[in-house]
């Protein structure tokens, strides 16, 4: 990053060593590095931008799509873009895919817990957006298993009050210096799986794609004659606004559904049949007749879109 002259009025406003965001970098980890770089402890950047922002640090933020995070406060004390710091959440991305101003965190996943690379911090002091995703137990670059724990036993915690960066608030060990297990390889190319659909949804994610996968969804499981997953949980979250969201329209649910019926992006893209009579309330569906018209409707463009592939 280009240095500040003294003077330039920007020198006032900002911190005295500042970082800028590595490729796919996590707003954790761009928070870590702050406070690392200009000896703080871990957790200072974040609790100095939220009180100059008269805000207290969220307890229910996860990071991923922090409701209410002051990204304007922090771009202008690391005299970046407003836009290059939401990038390093998933706030743009499921605000488009759900049409929402404001998204929340739940659009994403129901539960979170911290985890992290150890090659990855070793390397370059990084935490990664994928980590954050649903279902993710492996890095993708460097094909090991995350860690959620410390040689100790603690669980690792992103801030802790006079606790270094990047370090465990409990025995001090340094997460660079964490097991590097390698992972397993029917794991891996399932989480490749996976992030294939992730990256789908980031790429041409919109409401009516949401949509597409969803009424697909449905309509295999009617077609397979029984549902396997519960897809009724509600989850209610306490929040100003009076909104809930349903544990079964979560992106990292959906992308489980798709994997687990075997269902491919481009199956979503070439969907075009909602059910007149589809139901989210349903548990199990047995068709009473012997030739279903909407079970042919299905295999039907499936074949279509099979013909399709071989011809490319």
């Amino acid at each position: 990053m280009a240095q500040i002259a003294f003077s330039d009025p920007t020198w006032r406003t900002t911190f005295p060593f500042l970082v800028e965001p590595l490729t796919d970098e996590w707003l954790v980890g761009l928070l870590l590095r702050c406070d690392e770089i200009n000896h703080w402890e871990s957790g200072t950047t974040l609790t100095y931008i939220c009180r100059k922002n008269e805000k207290t640090a969220n307890s229910s933020w996860t990071f991923i799509a922090p409701p209410g995070f002051p990204f304007d406060e922090l771009a202008a004390s690391l005299a970046i873009p407003n836009e290059v710091l939401v990038a390093t959440t998933y706030q743009a991305e499921l605000a488009r895919i759900y049409g929402v101003a404001d998204p929340h965190s739940l659009l994403l996943q129901a539960s979170f817990s911290f985890r992290l690379c150890p090659a990855c911090v070793a390397e370059e002091r990084l935490l990664t957006r994928t980590l954050a995703l649903p279902h993710m137990t492996i890095c993708p670059q460097h094909r090991i298993e995350l860690v959620t724990t410390c040689l100790c036993g603690a669980t690792l915690r992103p801030f802790h009050k006079q606790t270094p960066p990047f370090r465990c608030f409990k025995c001090g060990l340094d997460w660079a210096k964490l097991p590097k297990i390698q992972a397993d390889q029917t794991r891996s190319q399932i989480e490749a799986q996976l992030l294939s659909y992730y990256q789908f949804f980031w790429t041409y994610g919109t409401p009516d794609v949401l949509e597409s996968a969803l009424q697909l969804v449905y309509d295999s499981v009617v077609e397979k004659g029984e549902i396997r997953a519960p897809l009724s949980d509600r989850l209610s979250w306490p929040e100003s606004s009076g909104r809930s969201y349903r544990r079964t329209s979560s992106l990292g649910y959906i992308v489980h559904l798709l994997w687990q019926l075997d269902l491919a992006p481009g199956d979503i893209l070439v969907y075009a049949g909602p059910l007149p009579w589809r139901s989210m309330k349903w548990l199990t569906f047995q068709c009473s007749e012997p030739c279903c018209p909407y079970v042919a409707m299905i295999k039907k463009r499936r074949h279509i879109l099979k013909e399709d592939l071989q011809e490319k």
